[in-house]
């Protein structure tokens, strides 16, 4: 079976909705060589809002990751979230579920038992599956941990503030997912644009987070994980 004219194999800033049926779509072709399938990585950035950054703003695509996708994949410019909390967004994103179906609503929560998730969906079709946290904001106890191989709530245990840098989490990713050929279904959640040091201002963080997504697009490129996947980048 050939592969999905679907889409470009970028899409950010996409509805919560509509990331859920493109990932089941690209996870229900299980027709192809399974080295052939392609890999799914969902890039969730909590405060990325729809008007963070607009693509006439033609930023140098060697220091802004937004100017990447800008020129190389497809944007959703009216996208919405069922909730600002993030474990029920994140639970949404997974689920397709609204937060009172699902039954995450904070970070104390825990996920139905009811409910479904694209990992588990991925995990079935024999999908390597890993998910990555950058805050205590997501935790193994909300039971969004079900499905994933891999699901790192620990490692910004050790950093100020208890927030991983974009740059930490690619880093561990990266070496996931060099260590096999077969295909992944991942999720990069990352709180950074939260984290603003004593002193800096919300447009000089954010613009650092943009340069570091520009760099972890670079390595994606050169790990030959970009043309042949799908990135979803989400606010």
């Amino acid at each position: 079976m050939k592969p999905s004219k679907l889409s470009l194999n970028k899409v950010w800033l996409v509805a919560i909705f509509l990331s859920l049926v493109v990932c089941a779509r690209l996870l229900s072709l299980s027709n192809w060589p399974s080295t052939k399938r392609p890999s799914i990585l969902i890039i969730a950035v909590d405060r990325l809002a729809f008007n963070s950054f607009t693509c006439g703003d033609e930023k140098p695509r060697q220091t802004s990751g937004l100017s990447v996708l800008c020129q190389e994949s497809l944007r959703f410019t009216h996208a919405y979230t069922p909730s600002t909390q993030p474990a029920a967004a994140i639970a949404s994103l997974l689920t397709g579920l609204y937060p009172y179906e699902h039954q995450l609503h904070r970070s104390f929560d825990r996920l139905s038992i009811k409910a479904n998730s694209l990992a588990e969906i991925a995990t079935a079709k024999n999908y390597r599956t890993s998910f990555w946290s950058g805050s205590p904001s997501i935790l193994k106890k909300t039971g969004l941990s079900r499905g994933f191989d891999l699901f790192d709530d620990f490692s910004f245990l050790d950093k100020k503030n208890y927030f991983n840098t974009l740059k930490s989490q690619s880093d561990f990713f990266l070496n996931w997912a060099r260590e096999s050929h077969e295909p992944f279904f991942s999720v990069l959640y990352n709180s950074e644009l939260e984290n603003i040091s004593e002193g800096e201002s919300e447009i000089t963080n954010f613009e650092k987070f943009d340069e570091k997504l520009a760099v972890f697009f670079e390595e994606l490129k050169n790990n030959q994980l970009w043309e042949q996947n799908y990135i979803i980048v989400t606010g």
